[in-house]
Parts: structure tokens; C-alpha cells; sequence
């Protein structure tokens, strides 16, 4: 498993202290192998004993783990009772300690680094010893050759766990059964076992003849209505004239607000509070601006999250209100807008698919007739019929869409005949 110490602290929900941190890995490295070696549990008063537990280092490495979470030393006044097996431990760890010194002196940060994010020599050691929990030549399903066991996993990635943590948990995950001795890694560096209930087939546990993976997940989607989006709008409008193609910029953020995070008009006011979003003029094309703009940004990415959590936090008390739901907004509007999918705008595709939003964001004539009150139907065309509006809506006794077309027409037409006269 290969978590970074802010990753830790992301999924904890709480800070560890570093440096005993480190320490309390290192001992548990040093505690797995001593753990396979067990006293006969038929000895008096240490049957059952493992050698790690013997020589106090359970205790310890629990101790020191606990300290470096900030856990209380004390219990009703008196001094955790590991502390015992941490002195028992001091004669055995001086010497190691002296002949390390010098070594530790050159190479402690980066074997710090290493015990945490899972690489170089230390990151190699820590899975290894974890695949090895179970010696090979001891098998611990009866009558299976080691290594032959099954195991039921899921593979994912720190920053995988991490998301599913905040979302509330996995609703459907994947699941691989495969062979101990050939587990799935690819998708990752945690895997999470499973019991072995979940691979047995029953009326709660279906099993289907195949299997399909899709690049999917639960999320949010949100409805900004127009008054919050000139409110956005507003907010923006210094990093909208900065930013290349900014009004487009801003079209994706609305339409795609879930997406927030990476939108480079986000990216440019956070930069712009900063004082650190460059001048335009220094660069020789709006390709090249746009990188400082994300290279800029990811140097800087715990202060760009704390800050867009602010920002967010701070919208309502600047009339910008966040809608999830359409029907929830067609309650309380007068007209609405609809607006069609501008696909050719987006760099990558924002929605799994036009079915789904035409599902969750569409306007038909059912939604519309269940309204409390008649409402206005408008878009600014091109229409993407049966998409964001039903022909049905669309061509309707409360539609004034073609009036507002053959007006924005004319209104174009003004506009150009007095520049052109100019």
C-alpha cells in the first residue's frame, strides 16, 4: 500500500506526526516476519505468544503509533502500560541505533519519502512484505496447495480510496477473484479483500456470466439558474476578459459544475488572489498561457483546494445559489432557458452520455404540465431536440422560442449596420 503522508491524513480525517510515524512503520516491517514464529499455546502463561510479542515490540510499535495520532498517553492518571515493553525494547534498539547513525544522517528524509509514497528501495520492501504475510510453504485453506487460495479483491488507487471515502463508500465495486499467488495490481497500489461470502453465489450475491467495466461513478450534477449565473458571472468578469476564450470558459463551468476544480477561469481568480497570475502579454501563444495557468496552480494545490472550498462556501452571500435538480428550479422560475450542449467548447466529454442527461436535465411535456404554474419556455437556438427539450416543449403554446430567435436576429442586424457605419 503506497499512501503519501497527506493522503493519510485525507482518508484519517486527522494529522500524524511524521517522524514517529515513520518509526511506527518502520517497527511494524521489523514485526511482521517475527510474527509468523508463535509459542505453543500449550506453554504456560506465553502460549500463544508470537516472538514480536516476547521481546515487547508489539506493544511499541502500537504505542508509537498511537503517539504519532495524538492519542493520550494516559489512562485515569496512569501511564500507558506499553511503556514497559518500550523500555524492554531500549537495550536491543541502542545498538542498532548507534550503528546506524551515520547511514540515517545521509539518507532519514529520503527514506521518509520512500516509507510513505511506496517508492525506491524501502517502498519495494514494505509490499513485498506484506504479500508475505502468509509464508508459502504454510497454506491456510486445508487441503490447497499455498499460493492456490482464492482471494476476492478490489484494486484501486490511493487517490480511488480517498474519493470513495469522501463520496460515502463503494456502491458497486469490481471485484476480481483470482489466485493468492496472482493477484490483481494493476489498478493500483491498496487492494482490499473481500470475505470469501461475496464470491459464493446466492439470491443477495448474484454472479452473471460476464463482466463489463465502465469509467463511471456517483456524483452531483448541479443547476445554476440565470440570475446566479450573471452573479458568477460578474464575480468572474476580470479573469473572463484575461482568460483566452473566457466566455466560453464560463459556459463550461455553468453547464459542468461539478467539474469546477478544473476549469481555468477557477484557476485564474484563485492565482489572481494570489498575485500570481501571470500577464498575458509574456507569452506567445494562449496554449503556453494556459499551461503556466495549470502549472501555476499545481504548485500550489493545497492552498487552491482550501481556497475553493472558500469560495464555494461564500457564494449564497453573493447571490450565487446552486441548484441540483431541474424540476426543483421550473417550481420557482417565471421562464426558462434551456440551453443546448455545446460540445464543440468542451476539450473532453463532461457527461457519460446524452441519455442520461437527457434523463436528469431534459424538459418534456410531462415535467412541464406537472408544474405548479405556467411557465415561459425559451432557448437561444440551435435547439438539440429530444435532448435538452422535447419537440413537443419546444414548438408548445408556452414556447416563444421562435420569436426570441427572429428578435435576436434583428437585434444582431442593428448592431452590425451601426458598427459597419462607424
Amino acid at each position: 500500500m503506497a499512501l503519501t503522508q497527506e493522503q493519510f491524513m485525507q482518508l484519517m480525517g486527522g494529522k500524524r506526526e511524521p517522524v514517529t510515524a515513520s518509526l511506527a512503520s518502520v517497527l511494524d516491517l521489523i514485526k511482521k516476519p517475527l510474527d509468523y514464529y508463535a509459542v505453543d499455546k500449550r506453554v504456560p502463561l506465553v502460549g500463544g505468544q508470537s516472538a514480536a510479542d516476547l521481546i515487547g515490540l508489539t506493544g511499541t510499535q502500537s504505542l508509537v503509533q498511537d503517539f504519532s495520532q495524538g492519542k493520550p498517553m494516559m489512562r485515569d492518571g496512569i501511564a500507558d502500560e506499553r511503556f514497559i515493553d518500550a523500555a524492554s525494547m531500549i537495550p536491543m534498539l541502542k545498538p542498532a541505533a548507534i550503528g546506524t547513525g551515520q547511514a540515517a544522517k545521509y539518507l532519514g528524509k529520503e527514506a521518509l519519502r520512500q516509507g510513505y509514497e511506496g517508492t525506491g528501495v524501502l517502498g519495494k520492501i514494505a509490499p513485498d512484505m506484506n504479500m508475505y504475510a502468509v509464508p508459502n510453504n504454510s497454506p491456510f485453506v486445508p487441503n490447497v496447495k499455498a499460493g492456490e487460495e482464492l482471494l476476492v479483491q478490489h484494486n484501486l488507487s490511493p487517490e480511488k480510496l480517498i474519493a470513495a471515502n469522501k463520496l460515502g463508500g463503494m456502491p458497486v465495486p469490481s471485484l476480481a477473484i483470482n489466485k493468492l499467488n496472482n493477484p490483481i495490481s494493476g489498478f493500483g497500489d491498496i487492494s482490499l479483500i473481500g470475505s470469501k461470502e461475496m464470491a459464493i453465489p446466492s439470491a443477495k450475491n448474484p454472479v452473471y456470466k460476464s463482466d463489463a467495466y465502465t469509467k463511471r461513478a456517483p456524483s452531483i450534477n448541479y443547476n445554476i439558474d440565470f440570475k446566479s449565473q450573471r452573479n458568477l458571472e460578474n464575480l468572474l468578469s476580470d479573469v473572463i476578459e484575461k482568460v483566452p476564450s473566457g466566455q466560453a470558459k464560463f459556459g463550461s463551468l455553468t453547464q459542468d459544475y461539478k467539474y469546477r476544480a478544473d476549469n481555468k477561469l477557477l484557476k485564474a481568480q484563485f492565482l489572481k488572489d494570489q498575485n500570481l497570475l501571470p500577464d498575458r502579454s509574456l507569452f506567445p501563444d494562449d496554449y503556453k498561457y494556459g499551461n503556466e495557468i495549470d502549472n501555476l496552480v499545481n504548485e500550489n494545490t493545497n492552498k487552491y483546494s482550501s481556497w475553493l472550498n472558500n469560495f464555494e462556501s461564500n457564494l449564497p452571500s453573493l447571490g450565487v445559489n446552486v441548484e441540483l435538480y431541474l424540476r426543483k428550479t421550473l417550481e420557482w422560475c417565471d421562464a426558462a432557458n434551456m440551453l443546448r450542449i455545446q460540445l464543440e467548447r468542451q476539450d473532453i466529454k463532461f457527461i457519460p452520455s446524452i441519455r442520461e442527461y437527457r434523463i436528469l436535465y431534459g424538459l418534456d411535456k410531462t415535467m412541464l404540465d406537472s408544474l405548479s404554474k405556467k411557465i415561459v419556455i425559451m432557448h437561444p437556438g440551435p435547439i438539440n431536440r429530444g435532448v435538452e427539450i422535447t419537440s413537443e416543449v419546444a414548438d408548445g403554446s408556452q414556447s416563444i422560442i421562435l420569436d426570441q430567435v427572429e428578435n435576436g436576429v434583428a437585434v444582431r442586424m442593428a448592431a452590425m449596420f451601426l458598427l459597419a457605419g462607424k
